[in-house]
């Protein structure tokens, strides 16, 4: 998908990332696209919202304002819990990514589209039954 966009538009995309990771936060959204943008100050888009006075550290701000920071890491230190200690802890016990979410796997058949499920063989007998009583009918003389 990423080879049909540009260069730039690319970088864009990564520092929305690493946004999103910097802040903490579980999704990449349009804030941190728009807080990508504005890192890169040589952008067109970045030089119209700078010169309409939005730069990077007040979109940064207004970022975290409703979304917070994230796992509420900063807390966490506060009080003495590394949390990049704590996931290697489990890592080393558990594997590589033994914390990362699942991956969705999709929606699973159930019912009727089982393989070997019991409606399927109950039509193909009905219709072998049908079969054979048209063929018993139609072996005598008909009319």
């Amino acid at each position: 998908m990423f080879e049909r966009f540009t260069a730039a538009a690319r970088q864009v995309v990564v520092g929305a990332q690493e946004e999103a990771r910097g802040l903490r936060h579980g999704h990449v959204g349009t804030e941190h696209l728009l807080l990508a943008i504005l890192a890169g100050p040589d952008d067109p888009a970045a030089e119209v919202l700078i010169g309409m006075g939005l730069d990077h550290e007040a979109a940064r701000r207004a970022v975290v304002r409703p979304l917070g920071p994230g796992d509420d890491a900063e807390v966490l230190a506060s009080i003495g819990v590394d949390l990049d200690a704590v996931r290697a802890a489990v890592e080393s016990a558990f594997g590589a990514g033994a914390l990362d979410p699942p991956v969705d796997e999709g929606p699973r058949r159930r019912g009727w589209f089982r393989s070997g499920g019991g409606r399927s063989r109950l039509a193909v007998r009905s219709a072998r039954g049908r079969r054979r009583r048209w063929s018993s009918r139609c072996a005598s003389p008909c009319g």
